[in-house]
C-alpha cells in the first residue's frame, strides 16, 4: 500500500466540490458473445492490477489533508450483476446518469449485464478523481482487448498515478500558477448572454449532432489560413460569441491533457487541466485575425497546463482583482482527436446540475470529437438557450466553420447571425469587460435584505463607465456592509456588477453615505 499527494489536476476535481459530487467517466465494452461472468470477472481483475488508479481511494490525514491511497492488486473496484431480459434495459452511458462514485471507498463500480448465462455489455465507471479523459479511452482499449483474450503487454513499464504526484511538479506548479495569475488580472471577467438569475440548481439543453461533411471544411479552413484544426473551431466558437453577445475580448475555457511524452498516453490517471485563453478581439477582426489571435494565445496556453486552478480560481476572485463581477469562462472547447471507438450518439437531452459559481462553469460549452464522422455536443445553460435553442447554436456553428473554410477575410460582425435578443440591451465599457444589462443590474440591487428600493446610472471614467448605484434601505446600513452582500450576491446574476460606488438613502438619517469599492 503507498500513500502520496494530490496532484494540481486532482485539487481542482475537488475545488468548492465534495468528494462524492466529484463527476465520473464511463467507458462501456460489448464483450464477445458467450463471455461468462468468470471471464469478465478475471478481466476486470487483470485491468485493476494494470493501473494503480483503479486501486485508489481518498484519504486524509488528521489534519485534512487529502490523499491518494492505492491498495494491493486484490483491493479493486465494485462489480455489480443486473440481469436484463432484452438489450433495451441497458442504459445510454451518453444520457443516462453514472452510477454514483465515493472516491473515500473505492475508485469505481462496474455493471455486469448479464442474459441468457453470458454477460452481454460491461459498463465501467471511473471518479473523475483519478482518472481523466485520455484515460477513458485508455481503459476503453485495454478493458476491450481482455475481454477479447488478448493480454495487456507492457504494463510493468507504464506510469501510474503515483508518477504524478504533487511532490514531483511543485516548482513547475508554482511558476506556472503565477504566469496564470499575471495573464487573467486585467483579462474580461465574464461574458453576458443576457440578464439572468441563477438558482440553487439549474437546467443544461444539449445537443448532439454528427456531421459528416463538417472536417472537410475544418481541414480546408485550416490550410487556408494556416492553423490547426482545434484553432479553427475555438476560433468560430470566439466569432460566434461576438455576434450573440457584442464582447469581442473574451476568455475561453480548454483542456490541456498534460501528456507532453508519449509514456504519458498510456497513463490512467487525472492529468487534464483546464487552461484559459484570453482573446483580446476586436470589432474590427476579420475571421481569419481572429484565428491568428487564437493560435497565438493557444500556444502558450497550453503549455502551462501544469498549475494550480484552485489557488488561481480562489485568487481571480479575492478583493481588488475580481472587479466586481466574479469569473467565468466565455465558452468550453473540448476538442478530441481521436475517439477510441468509444460511441457517441446523436440527439438532444436535458440534464440538471447543482450551481457553484466559484468553479466558473462556462454557461456554453462545446466537445468536439473528430473522425470521419465529426460528432459536436453543444451544451447551454439556462441564460443561453432561454435565447437561442443549443440546436441552433449547433447549427449556426456549422454555417460559420464553412464561412472560415469560404470567406476567411469576412469580418466577424458580418456574419449572417442575429445578437441574441437577451443581449441586445447590454451596456458595454465597464473595466469588468462585460455587458451590463438594466434589469440584472436593478435585480442585484434590489435583491439584499433590508434594501427598499435602488437605481444605478453609468458614469464616464477614465478606464470607463463606472457604476453609482443609490439604494434606499429600511434601515440605517453600512456602505461597506452593503457592498459585501452586494459581492456574495453577484455571481447568481448574469449582466450585474457590484457597483463602484453606493449612495445609501434611510428615512431614519438625514444624509447619504457612500464608498467606492
Amino acid at each position: 500500500m503507498k500513500r502520496f499527494e494530490l496532484n494540481y489536476a486532482q485539487r481542482r476535481s475537488l475545488y468548492r466540490t465534495p468528494a462524492r459530487e466529484v463527476y465520473t467517466i464511463t467507458v462501456a465494452v460489448e464483450p464477445p458473445a458467450g463471455t461468462t461472468e468468470q471471464t469478465a470477472r478475471a478481466a476486470l481483475d487483470e485491468l485493476v492490477a494494470a493501473h494503480e488508479a483503479l486501486r485508489s481511494r481518498l484519504v486524509f490525514t488528521r489534519d485534512g489533508r487529502p490523499l491518494q491511497e492505492v491498495a494491493e492488486a486484490q483491493d479493486g473496484i465494485e462489480v455489480v450483476l443486473r440481469p436484463i431480459r432484452h438489450f433495451g434495459e441497458i442504459p445510454d452511458t451518453a444520457v443516462a446518469e453514472p452510477a454514483p462514485v465515493d472516491p473515500r471507498i473505492h475508485a469505481g463500480r462496474c455493471l455486469l449485464y448479464t442474459m441468457d448465462g453470458s454477460v452481454r455489455c460491461v459498463i465501467l465507471t471511473v471518479t473523475h478523481l483519478f482518472a481523466d479523459g485520455v484515460s477513458q479511452g485508455v481503459l476503453y482499449q485495454d478493458l476491450t482487448a481482455l475481454l477479447h483474450g488478448e493480454r495487456l503487454s507492457g504494463t510493468a513499464n507504464r506510469r501510474q498515478a503515483s508518477d504524478y504526484a504533487d511532490s514531483l511538479l511543485v516548482a513547475t506548479t508554482r511558476e506556472n500558477t503565477e504566469f496564470w495569475k499575471r495573464r487573467l488580472a486585467d483579462a474580461p471577467r465574464a461574458c453576458t448572454f443576457g440578464g439572468y438569475t441563477r438558482a440553487g440548481e439549474e437546467e443544461l439543453r444539449i445537443a448532439r449532432r454528427a456531421d459528416d461533411r463538417v472536417q472537410d471544411a475544418v481541414m480546408a479552413a485550416a490550410r487556408e489560413v494556416g492553423v490547426s484544426a482545434f484553432t479553427v473551431w475555438a476560433t468560430a466558437l470566439s466569432a460566434l460569441v461576438s455576434v450573440y453577445t457584442g464582447q469581442d475580448r473574451q476568455v475561453f475555457r480548454s483542456v490541456s491533457a498534460n501528456r507532453l511524452e508519449p509514456a504519458d498516453e498510456e497513463a490512467v490517471a487525472n492529468l487534464a487541466q483546464p487552461v484559459y485563453i484570453r482573446l483580446d478581439g476586436e470589432q474590427r477582426d476579420t475571421l481569419r485575425h481572429r484565428a491568428e489571435l487564437v493560435l497565438e494565445a493557444s500556444i502558450d496556453a497550453h503549455t502551462r497546463g501544469v498549475f494550480d486552478a484552485a489557488e488561481l480560481l480562489a485568487w481571480l476572485d479575492s478583493p481588488g482583482v475580481r472587479r466586481g463581477v466574479a469569473f467565468r469562462p466565455a465558452f468550453d472547447l473540448n476538442f478530441l482527436v481521436h475517439d477510441d471507438g468509444m460511441r457517441a450518439p446523436t440527439g438532444d437531452y436535458v440534464q440538471r446540475r447543482r450551481v457553484v459559481p466559484a468553479r466558473a462553469t462556462a454557461d456554453l460549452a462545446v466537445q468536439v470529437q473528430q473522425g470521419p464522422t465529426t460528432h459536436v455536443r453543444v451544451t447551454a445553460g439556462e441564460p443561453i438557450w432561454t435565447a437561442r435553442a443549443a440546436g441552433d447554436i449547433a447549427t449556426d456553428l456549422s454555417g460559420v466553420l464553412r464561412l472560415l473554410r469560404d470567406h476567411p477575410d469576412l469580418p466577424v460582425h458580418d456574419l449572417p447571425l442575429a445578437r441574441l435578443r437577451s443581449a441586445s440591451r447590454l451596456r458595454h465599457g465597464h473595466p469588468s469587460g462585460i455587458g451590463i444589462d438594466d434589469d440584472a443590474q436593478r435585480a442585484l440591487l434590489t435583491g439584499v435584505a433590508g434594501v427598499r428600493s435602488a437605481s444605478w446610472t453609468a458614469l464616464p471614467a477614465a478606464e470607463g463607465m463606472r457604476v453609482l448605484a443609490v439604494v434606499e434601505t429600511e434601515v440605517p446600513v453600512a456602505a461597506g456592509a452593503l457592498a459585501r452582500s452586494y459581492t456574495g450576491r453577484q455571481p447568481w446574476i448574469c449582466g450585474a456588477v457590484v457597483p463602484d460606488r453606493i449612495e445609501i438613502k434611510c428615512p431614519e438619517t438625514a444624509g447619504a453615505k457612500g464608498t467606492t469599492r
